[in-house]
């Protein structure tokens, strides 16, 4: 027997479950908000500020956790509604749950978050939003005039940036950049004896897709501060640096204790692919009995195909400037929407 449709759960349920303090949310309503039409976000807008903060605050931490897991939802309109909220932390999560989207009303608001949010954390994280119209604009996704408007908000952020915090997000989106005064930029932060600005400089170096950072990557690898690894070995495998295989290779060879260092070791290695990248990566699986680094490992594995995909095609000099759906998969802590640590 075919199994019953889904059905829809009625939107003034899911608000009337929203506004009960009393009972918890039930997680099978969050899908409710997916692709919200224009009179559920208008009901939605008129309740708001009547539920709960700290549930609003949960609700969009339940929202972006659920996106992260399953790429066929979008909480795009609950999220602009978050944009608006007296509360920073809901703020902050509406603008991470709004990565990906390019529209220039929304580059607009970013940049107004950036410069005159009352609150470093959002003003920081709009800066990082930023990032994504940086690198869409560097593929000519968007308008040449809405990239440079961006490069330019950013550009002024990190050098008249209010915190440190605000500066650094700046750089690492105009990372994405290939303006002419951004590599001085990414060389001065490194330079800085500070481990904040090095995470940010790698995270940079990692978004800009030349190798010419390579052997500041590679001096990072040694570097002894978990963070600062986490960032090199990320950057490691965003710029494909074949001269980092055989330390992160004997580094899993020798053991990895930290499981963020060793989550990014697998994915910077099936980005960069070679000789006995895959047979270590087998390895790790066969011997894995965590279900969720399983998952990763596997994911990684398919990534590794693609990456030995495109070196096979290299190799033939085929033209691979089509393959827009590879995509390659990284940890949720080191996406451009979170920034550095």
């Amino acid at each position: 027997m075919a199994a019953k449709p889904h059905k829809p759960i009625p939107f003034d349920q899911v608000l009337a479950a929203l506004l009960d303090p009393e009972k918890t949310f039930p997680p099978a309503f969050l899908r409710s908000f997916s692709d919200l039409e224009l009179r559920h976000r208008i009901e939605l807008m008129k309740i708001w500020n009547q539920i709960d903060p700290q549930r609003r605050i949960h609700l969009l931490e339940d929202l972006e956790e659920l996106e992260d897991m399953d790429y066929t939802v979008s909480f795009n309109e609950v999220a602009r509604v978050a944009l608006k909220d007296p509360e920073p932390d809901v703020r902050i999560i509406g603008i991470r749950l709004l990565w990906g989207v390019t529209s220039e009303g929304l580059a607009a608001t970013f940049i107004r978050l950036m410069q005159s949010d009352p609150v470093d954390g959002v003003r920081a994280q709009a800066a990082a939003g930023l990032g994504y119209f940086i690198y869409m604009g560097e593929l000519e996704e968007i308008n040449p005039e809405l990239l440079h408007t961006c490069e330019d908000a950013l550009i002024a952020a990190y050098h008249r940036g209010k915190s440190v915090l605000i500066r650094r997000r700046a750089l690492e989106s105009l990372g994405y950049s290939s303006r002419q005064e951004v590599p001085a930029m990414i060389r001065k932060a490194y330079s800085i004896s500070e481990d904040d600005w090095l995470n940010s400089s790698l995270v940079a170096m990692g978004r800009s897709a030349n190798s010419r950072w390579g052997k500041y990557v590679l001096a990072s690898l040694e570097n002894q501060k978990v963070s600062v690894q986490v960032d090199a070995i990320h950057a490691a495998g965003e710029l494909s640096l074949e001269q980092a295989r055989e330390p992160l290779l004997q580094w899993l060879e020798d053991g990895v204790e930290d499981e963020e260092v060793f989550l990014e070791i697998v994915w910077a290695l099936s980005s960069i692919g070679g000789e006995g990248v895959r047979p270590a990566l087998e390895k790790i699986l066969e011997e894995s009995d965590d279900d969720e680094d399983a998952d990763i490992i596997e994911d990684a594995l398919d990534n590794l195909l693609m990456t030995e995909g495109l070196a096979d095609l290299n190799m033939f000099d085929f033209d691979v400037e089509d393959a827009d759906d590879i995509e390659t998969k990284s940890t949720k802590s080191k996406s451009g929407k979170h920034g550095s640590q």
